[in-house]
């Protein structure tokens, strides 16, 4: 298994089936139980998808990609990154912005049900923002997520015919 470590829309490309693949592994490492603080984590990464425990160079493990996957999730189903209108101007974060968010107040972006679309399946809203947790033992693993986010996919996919 990998660590993406930049888990972002950017690094997601989406066929024509609507299947997703993930790209650029350019900052990836091969995953062990658990990544040694600071350990090549200074300076990569995109902060408004990191999760907080690298953000502080925190041990990490594949829960820092569900941290982001999460987040990559927010921003597809409310068409908006996120943290969206939480920068200090009404606007969009900046990277230390975002840090100093997660960090020291412990933000992260709404989860209100209006946000989103009406047909999520059950589950898939909780799950994501369980996803944000500061306790990455806390937050749900891939194999909780991914089914959800498939029936969705699928559901989205049948409502549009």
């Amino acid at each position: 298994p990998v660590l993406h470590r930049d888990l972002k829309p950017a690094n997601v490309l989406v066929t024509e089936s609507f299947r997703a693949k993930v790209c650029d592994f350019g900052i990836s490492r091969e995953k062990m139980a658990t990544c040694a603080p600071g350990t090549m984590s200074k300076g990569i990464g995109t902060p408004v998808y990191m999760a907080p425990e690298m953000l502080e160079s925190k041990p990490y493990s594949t829960k820092l990609d569900v941290y982001a996957f999460a987040m990559v999730m927010y921003n597809v189903l409310t068409c908006k990154p996120p943290f969206a209108g939480m920068g200090h101007d009404g606007g969009n974060l900046d990277p230390v912005q975002a840090i100093v968010k997660v960090i020291t107040f412990n933000a992260r972006p709404r989860c209100d049900a209006e946000l989103f679309p009406p047909h999520l399946p059950p589950g898939v809203l909780t799950s994501m923002c369980r996803a944000w947790d500061r306790d990455p033992d806390a937050r749900p693993d891939f194999d909780e997520l991914v089914p959800l986010f498939d029936e969705w996919v699928v559901a989205s996919a049948a409502a549009s015919v």
